[in-house]
Formats: C-alpha cells, sequence, structure tokens
C-alpha cells in the first residue's frame, strides 16, 4: 500500500496547481471520489493485520482532513480570484458622460409669463410674492370682505387646524406690498393661489384638495404649504382688477396697479 504520507503530498500539490474550480473539483474527485485514491487506501486496510487497522485508518482519516482543507482553502483563494476578475472586467467608469442627454426646455406657459412679467415691467409694475399659507386678515379682512362673506366659507376656502388657510387669491400680496412699501405701487403676484372652484370660461382655478391634507400634516404658521404653477388664463381673468376688493376672483396669478386716492 503507498505510503498515505506521500500520497497527501502528492494531492496537495495537485490542489496547489488546479488553476480554477474546475480542476480544483477534478482534484477532489481523483483523491476522495467513490474511487479516489484515498477511498481505495481505505478499502485495504481490511487487509491489513488486526493491530495495524487502527493505526492505519488514523493516519488516512487524517490525511483526508488535511487534503479536505487545502481544497477549501484553494477553493476560496480561487473564488476570491474570479470575482475579482469579473470585476475588472464589468467595471464601469462612472466618468464617462451619460448618453442620451437632453437639455430642458421651459414650459410654454413658463416662457409665457417670464415675457409677461418683463413686459409689465417695462411698465414699471415689479414682482411681489408672499405666503400662500395665509392668515384671515390678510386673505379676506385686509381687503374689505365682510364676516359673512360666501368666499370665508368651508366649501369655496381649504382652512387648516392651525386656524391659518390657503391663499385663496393673489390680493394678499398686495396687501402685504403696500403695507411695507405704501402707496402708489404697480406689482405683479406672480404666484398661486388655492380655491375650490370648477374650470369655467371666467378663470381656471387651482384646487387645492389634493395639498390641503399636506398642509394639514405640516400644521405651518406662514410659510408655503405648497406650490402650484401660475396659470395665463387666470392672469387674463385678473386684467380688468384695478383695486384689491375687485380681485377676489382665485387665481394663481394676477396684474394689479393701487393708486392712492
Amino acid at each position: 500500500m503507498t505510503g498515505v504520507a506521500d500520497l497527501l503530498g502528492q494531492a496537495e500539490a495537485a490542489v496547489s496547481a488546479a488553476e480554477d474550480l474546475a480542476a480544483l473539483d477534478a482534484v477532489r474527485v481523483q483523491f476522495l471520489g467513490k474511487k479516489g485514491l484515498f477511498t481505495a487506501q481505505l478499502r485495504e486496510v481490511g487487509k491489513l493485520p488486526p493491530d495495524q487497522i487502527p493505526a492505519a485508518g488514523k493516519a488516512i482519516n487524517t490525511a483526508k482532513s488535511a487534503l479536505e482543507s487545502a481544497i477549501e482553502a484553494r477553493r476560496a483563494a480561487l473564488e476570491a480570484r474570479r470575482i475579482a476578475a469579473q470585476l475588472a472586467a464589468e467595471a464601469i467608469d462612472v466618468t464617462l458622460p451619460g448618453r442620451g442627454e437632453v437639455p430642458g426646455r421651459l414650459h410654454p406657459v413658463t416662457r409665457t409669463l417670464r415675457r409677461m412679467i418683463a413686459i409689465l415691467g417695462h411698465a414699471g409694475f415689479d414682482v411681489h410674492t408672499g405666503p400662500e399659507v395665509e392668515d384671515d386678515f390678510h386673505n379676506f379682512t385686509a381687503l374689505n370682505i365682510p364676516e359673512d362673506h360666501p368666499a370665508r366659507a368651508m366649501h369655496d376656502t381649504f382652512y387648516l387646524r392651525s386656524g391659518l388657510l390657503l391663499r385663496t387669491h393673489t390680493s394678499p400680496v398686495q396687501i402685504r406690498a403696500m403695507r411695507e412699501h405704501g402707496a402708489p405701487i404697480r406689482l405683479i403676484a406672480a404666484c398661486a393661489s388655492a380655491a375650490d372652484e370648477h374650470v369655467t370660461a371666467r378663470a381656471v382655478g387651482t384646487p387645492a384638495s389634493t395639498i390641503t391634507d399636506f398642509a394639514n400634516a405640516l400644521d405651518v404658521s406662514s410659510m408655503a404649504a405648497a406650490r402650484v404653477g401660475p396659470t395665463i388664463a387666470s392672469l387674463a381673468a385678473r386684467k380688468a382688477s384695478t383695486t384689491p376688493a375687485s380681485s377676489g376672483a382665485s387665481g394663481p396669478t394676477s396684474v394689479q396697479s393701487t393708486r392712492s386716492r
């Protein structure tokens, strides 16, 4: 019977020479398979004298364990090398520019609004903005809207739990601008408003049912709770407005001129 130590040396040399997982598995089958060399050694143990069987069996099993450990170590090394090679081959250069990039363009409504602001700017109008979450004073009282006016009803105005409301028109911007800069003043309130209106030929309202829950969740005091894009139809509907009291129709954009009387 070939010496166990010699057989283990041959097996370890074969394991070290394996360059891929397939070759390593072939070595495993050659030495540890059902018809492998170590299996054959175990079959020969029974032919030995009884007093030599325990020592021979122990030596063979120790050699098998050592070979199995060597195979697992080589397998881990080959697997790591395979993964490293795959990563190197499939690496992506993140510094390369993206493919198919198309520069964005302004929406026609935005372009039209900017053109109108530029034209009115030459006529002395300045752009003013204000909070979209307003208080009762700036939204109603300062515009001489009485307490029993239908515009204050909940079916027309979106109230928040804090007692504030979503601005129903852009006239509060005019009130704030006049209190800050005085009169006369020419201003463009190029901002959004929220009112529960149906789309009509008169104006395009800005339904706010989709942002009420969001605003209530924030329960903010004076910051804008949501941002709704302005519409040119509403701007056209407000063209004839000349005083704060007459600008009660809802719309995200208004052009107003206020002169001292």
